[in-house]
């Protein structure tokens, strides 16, 4: 295999990595969020760059800790809005 093809994987391991569905990651494509490093001109198929994939798996996990957004229940809402 060309070496510039050896670090790639296919679009549903890079999903199984990040735990997403491979229409999530069409739609994260298209969007520009995480560009795939080579599309087949023919299939389409999209492959990614396994360090790429990692990468950003990082980042979101490193926002999600630091996100400052509290998620509450439904009754907790209520309560802190007073109701």
């Amino acid at each position: 295999m060309n070496k510039r093809f050896d670090d790639l994987i296919w679009i549903q391991k890079a999903a199984d990595i990040l735990n997403v569905s491979k229409t999530t990651l069409r739609s994260w494509h298209k969007k520009g969020k995480l560009v795939p490093a080579y599309v087949h001109p023919l299939t389409k198929m999209r492959f990614y760059n396994k360090e790429d994939v990692i990468k950003f798996l990082a980042d979101s996990l490193r926002e999600q800790q630091y996100n400052p957004v509290q998620y509450y229940t439904e009754e907790e809402t209520k309560t802190n809005q007073g109701l």
